[in-house]
C-alpha cells in the first residue's frame, strides 16, 4: 500500500511539473515580428528651393508643388516598429522626409549630390514609429533627372 501511494504521488508530481510550462506559455503572448515593403516610383521635376531666400515655411524640395516636384506618401504604422526609407541610384540630386502628423518634418536625408560636395546617389531615413500613428513620407527632386524610386521597409511586432 505504502508503494502504491509513494508512486501515485510521485506519478502526481511528475504531471504537475510537465503542465506547468503548458499553463506558463498560454499566459505569455509570444510578439510576432511583421514587414511591409514597398517600392514608390516618382516622377517630378527639380525644385530647387533655398527656404532662407525664398521665405518658405517647408524645408528644401518640399516646398515644391504636389505631383509636380514631389511625391507624398501617406503612411500610417500598423505597430510599434522601424521605417527605413532609402533610394539610391539616381540622377542629380533627390531628397526624403517624413513629416508626422503636425506637419512638421521630423527626419530628412538631403545630401547634396550636385555642386561642390558631390555626395553618392544615396539617401536614406532610418527611424524608429510608435503604434498607430500617420505620417506623410516626402520624395522630391532638388535637382535631378526626372524618374526615382524609393524602397519603404517597416519592420514591426504585433
Amino acid at each position: 500500500m505504502r508503494k502504491a501511494l509513494a508512486s501515485l504521488v510521485a506519478l502526481g508530481l511528475v504531471a504537475s511539473f510537465a503542465a506547468s510550462p503548458a499553463v506558463a506559455a498560454k499566459g505569455k503572448k509570444k510578439k510576432v515580428t511583421k514587414t511591409i515593403s514597398e517600392t514608390i516610383d516618382v516622377t517630378a521635376l527639380p525644385f530647387p528651393n533655398y527656404s532662407s531666400r525664398t521665405g518658405t515655411a517647408l524645408p528644401g524640395c518640399t516646398a515644391g508643388e504636389e505631383g509636380v516636384h514631389k511625391h507624398t506618401h501617406p503612411f500610417e504604422t500598423p505597430g510599434a516598429g522601424t521605417l527605413t526609407l532609402a533610394m539610391s541610384g539616381f540622377t542629380g540630386d533627390w531628397d526624403l522626409y517624413v513629416f508626422n502628423s503636425d506637419g512638421v518634418a521630423i527626419a530628412r536625408s538631403d545630401q547634396e549630390q550636385a555642386g561642390p560636395a558631390m555626395a553618392p546617389a544615396e539617401e536614406k531615413v532610418v527611424m524608429p514609429m510608435g503604434k498607430g500613428e500617420s505620417y506623410e513620407l516626402v520624395i522630391c527632386n532638388w535637382a535631378g533627372a526626372p524618374q526615382a524610386s524609393a524602397s519603404l521597409e517597416y519592420v514591426y511586432t504585433v
